[in-house]
């Protein structure tokens, strides 16, 4: 993924200075909460009994700064739940200070503990949270509530922000807040059941809208479900200006000059011509077509450029990014589109939004579902992700696709070029473009307690990542990574070999990533009885399983479409035979409107000594209504039943 981290300055001189609100100014912890009696008789171990959220934007000496308050009360019924809620983090990146902070938990006696300012500390973590302030509650026992708040000063995201309404655990009551100078109008929308806001007019000084709702259920984790995307949620941004005659202030047409711009740098004559080398130094063929123009200019950069998730000058700008031969996002799509410029490639930005977080709402516009950036590529009909070291042309971020986006066309009139955006649908790639292929070639020993086995293991699309970086990688790495993809096959075997395929970064989406190996083992064998058992079932790996009796609440949303392929053949020993041949004739689908979008269908034969079993399962509708669950469940448990088949093996 790769966040734009576009920042746009936004000074709004001549407002009146002014505080923070009283609703967060004069905000205390208040009498010492008690458990109602409600709560007693639930089930879960985890209940927030009251959650108060405030954002309070103002202005101060001419810029503009959020107050964010957030309170908690949280009852923990036993050890479990206080092992998860005892340490609170508050994420601080992008804060300017931390205003106030309180904290206490009260017994099931009732006897109260306060934490002390010196309890609340601060720390850094680069590969996790990154700037976080933290506390913790000790002493507490089953029956226990902590109550805290903290109120936090940023920079507000006033083109567009987002509160979530809804957690793992169910909300007795809450109540958000949004405060802004009245001159300042905002816009919301609801999500998921959340009730439209309410307007607070008390204060003609102040926009206030508020939102209220009481027993909100908590979202329980589900297999192959948008969790992101499912959560109560409200959006929000600065719609526009009055007394400027600023209107569609965090709309789209604003946003296309704002991203074309920083994308489009037009720069000195010099670098005009450090591009036109560059391009040379990629050594395409002449005449080459487009795909293969693009292919190798994608390629020379990703392997001899830096793509770092960063954004500072000297990542940004094109001609930085040549003498430094490094770039950040916004950097590495200005260098990709130069030089498809100078490669007379037609080509569109994208900016989106990952679905899996926050799906692109086509009928709201706001920054807050431009975060992520790609190309499109019309003439190809083909996404290309230049910020991805571990893409190339043809896939972006599956997060991405899937979802709408901002489509940025270029006209250039002589050596000027401008933007002109529309929102458009981005299709998510056909299953083929994801495939996990198996070939096995077994040979089953005369006792059938051990066999050879030659097997071969393809990988194609997302499953296929590690082929951008397989190359950059020792012997050693090599080897351990092999290891890793067929753990399962070679694990605790008396002999193997394993070798690589298209281990090249320009074969990605070319062909697939393939591993090949031999190994003599006696792990898929069994006894049982005077009968042995060929564990074939477990050749085709560990299946996700969906057995769940908890009735279905979310639709099916999973990362990508996708396929995968097994032909099995196995050369019985002489003199034994099969049983159970049938139990390997399956077919489970699911069908919408007269085609099959879904299928586990495995079919066995039998020649001879030799036995074949062949398997196609795929996904062509990574989404799918809650109705269609069912089936979909039936398709992917159809591959977990098949992973506890065995071949029974009998003399005759």
């Amino acid at each position: 993924m790769k966040s734009s981290l576009l920042t746009v300055a936004f000074v709004l001189a001549g407002l009146g200075s002014t505080a923070q609100h009283e609703l967060i100014k004069d905000h205390e912890l208040g009498k010492a909460p008690v458990v109602p009696a409600e709560v007693k008789t639930m089930t879960e171990d985890i209940v927030i009994l009251r959650r108060t959220v405030i954002n309070d934007i103002q202005e101060e000496a001419g810029d503009m700064f959020e107050y964010s308050l957030a309170h908690y009360t949280i009852f923990l019924r036993d050890a479990g739940a206080i092992e998860k809620e005892n340490k609170v983090y508050v994420s601080l990146n992008n804060a300017i200070d931390v205003v106030k902070v309180e904290a206490r938990s009260i017994m099931p006696d009732g006897t109260v503990h306060v934490l002390e300012q010196a309890d609340f500390k601060r720390a850094s973590d680069d590969e996790e949270r990154g700037s976080y302030l933290y506390f913790a509650f000790e002493g507490l026992v089953p029956g226990s509530i902590i109550d805290y708040y903290h109120v936090v000063k940023r920079s507000p995201n006033l083109r567009g922000d987002s509160e979530t309404l809804q957690a793992g655990a169910p909300i007795l009551r809450q109540d958000v807040h949004l405060l802004n100078p009245s001159r300042l109008v905002y816009k919301s929308k609801s999500y998921q059941g959340v009730p439209e806001a309410l307007h607070d007019t008390s204060d003609a000084s102040t926009q206030h809208m508020r939102w209220e709702m009481s027993n909100v259920p908590a979202l329980e984790n589900e297999e192959s479900a948008n969790m992101g995307a499912a959560k109560m949620r409200i959006c929000y941004k600065l719609d526009r200006i009055p007394d400027r005659n600023m209107k569609d202030f965090s709309g789209y047409v604003n946003a296309t000059k704002l991203y074309h711009g920083i994308i489009y740098q037009e720069g000195a004559p010099k670098q005009k011509k450090d591009i036109a080398a560059l391009v040379k130094k990629m050594e395409i063929p002449k005449g080459a077509d487009e795909l293969t123009k693009v292919r190798l200019a994608e390629d020379y950069i990703k392997t001899h450029f830096q793509l770092l998730d960063q954004n500072v000058d000297e990542l940004l700008l094109v001609e930085s990014v040549l003498k430094n031969k490094a770039a950040g996002t916004v950097g590495a799509m200005a260098l990709m589109c130069a030089v498809l410029r100078e490669l007379g490639v037609d080509h569109q930005i994208v900016v989106t939004s990952d679905r899996m977080r926050i799906p692109f709402d086509k009928d709201f516009e706001s920054y807050l579902f431009l975060q992520d950036m790609a190309l499109y590529l019309p003439t190809l009909n083909k996404y290309m992700d230049p910020t991805d070291a571990a893409l190339r042309l043809g896939y972006m971020d599956s997060g991405n696709m899937g979802n709408h986006g901002l489509f940025i066309k270029n006209f250039e009139v002589g050596d000027a070029v401008t933007g002109v955006g529309t929102v458009k649908y981005i299709e998510p790639l056909p299953d083929h473009a994801t495939v996990h292929d198996h070939i096995f070639d077994i040979r089953i020993g005369p006792d059938a307690d051990a066999c050879e086995m030659d097997f071969v293991n393809k990988l194609t699309g997302y499953y296929a990542t590690l082929q951008c970086y397989y190359a950059l990688l020792d012997e050693e790495k090599r080897t351990e990574l092999q290891h890793n993809l067929v753990e399962y096959l070679v694990e605790n075997s008396e002999e193997q070999s394993l070798t690589a395929e298209n281990g090249e970064s320009k074969l990605f989406g070319v062909e697939p990533f393939v591993i090949k190996g031999k190994v003599k083992t006696r792990k898929f064998s069994a006894s049982a009885g005077d009968k042995m058992l060929f564990k074939v079932g477990e050749l085709i790996g560990p299946q996700v399983e969906m057995y769940s009796e908890k009735p279905r609440k979310l639709p099916v949303d999973d990362d990508f479409n996708r396929q995968f392929n097994r032909s099995i053949t196995i050369t019985l020993p002489e003199g034994w035979k099969p049983q159970n041949l049938a139990d390997f004739n399956i077919d489970k689908h699911l069908d919408t409107d007269g085609k099959r979008q879904l299928a586990f269908e495995s079919k066995a034969t039998q020649e001879g000594n030799i036995v074949k079993i062949d398997i196609a399962e795929y996904y062509q509708q990574c989404r799918l209504p809650l109705e269609q669950y069912e089936g979909y469940r039936t398709v992917v448990n159809a591959a977990a039943d098949f992973n506890k088949l065995a071949l029974v093996l009998v003399k005759g």
